[in-house]
């Protein structure tokens, strides 16, 4: 369970970073890539923030931000960013990182379901 926490905290992390990434990187003039990476920021911490709380419900939860995850590495191409731009490079690198974090806590959650049946 400790190691889920780590897991967990992990996406936290990457959202809070979504969340001023744009403010730091220079690009908060760009509304499409601002909201973006604001809105899917909130998204995994509140996800995370479930996940640590909600004795029930951690796996829906993880596949949320899985999609999440996915949709954010997928933005640059649906909402035509401008390539090798920094808001092109973080989202992409982000939401792979989201996927993998989400993909593994959704592993220790059934593996942990796994055993306790």
């Amino acid at each position: 369970m400790e190691r889920l926490k780590h897991i967990v905290q992990i996406n936290i992390v990457l959202g809070v970073w979504l969340v001023v990434a744009p403010f730091v990187m220079g690009y908060s003039g760009s509304t499409v890539e601002l909201e973006t990476d604001v809105i899917v920021g909130l998204w995994f911490i509140a996800c995370s923030w479930w996940m640590l709380a909600a004795g029930s419900g951690r796996m829906t939860a993880s596949v949320l931000q899985l999609l999440a995850g996915v949709g954010l590495a997928a933005a640059p191409f649906l909402s035509h960013y401008q390539r090798l731009s920094r808001p092109f490079d973080n989202d992409i690198v982000v939401g792979v990182l989201c996927v993998v974090v989400s993909a593994t806590a959704m592993w220790m959650l059934a593996s942990k379901l796994r055993t306790a049946a």
